[in-house]
């Protein structure tokens, strides 16, 4: 797997299986609760910017 020119503030890339747990949660029964909310999957790097 290729790292990204800026390392995320976690120090490394997502794995796959990372990223499908966020899609699965938002697919899936464990959502019925949640509304009107962003699910970030990206190892924090919103943070680089704020």
């Amino acid at each position: 797997m290729a790292e990204s020119a800026a390392p995320a503030p976690l120090g490394r890339t997502g794995r796959p299986g990372e990223v499908a747990a966020g899609a699965l949660y938002l697919s899936g029964d464990h959502d019925s609760f949640t509304t009107g909310a962003e699910l970030l999957v990206e190892a924090g790097a919103t943070q680089l910017w704020r």
